[in-house]
């Protein structure tokens, strides 16, 4: 992500499924068009949350940031 904020591009996720164990954290992007085109990100069955409300994307800091095509998946781990 710090890659396409730094070199102008979008950033883009293929189509298939993410599924993932921990939640991931975005730091500081700015001016940033996120991309999935028939992506899912799917909590795994270990998925492991540090605090009772923590989502499982997270944009700390994110300024201007905006997401298209995603499909979230938190509800039954794959």
């Amino acid at each position: 992500a710090q890659y396409a904020q730094a070199n102008n591009l979008d950033l883009k996720f293929t189509s298939g499924t993410y599924v993932i164990s921990r939640q991931i954290s975005f730091q500081n992007l700015q001016n940033l068009d996120v991309y999935a085109e028939n992506a899912t990100v799917k909590a795994a069955s270990n998925y492991k949350r540090s605090a009772p409300l923590e989502g499982m994307l997270d944009f700390n800091r994110a300024k201007n940031v905006k997401l298209y095509g995603f499909t979230i998946d938190g509800n039954e781990p794959a």
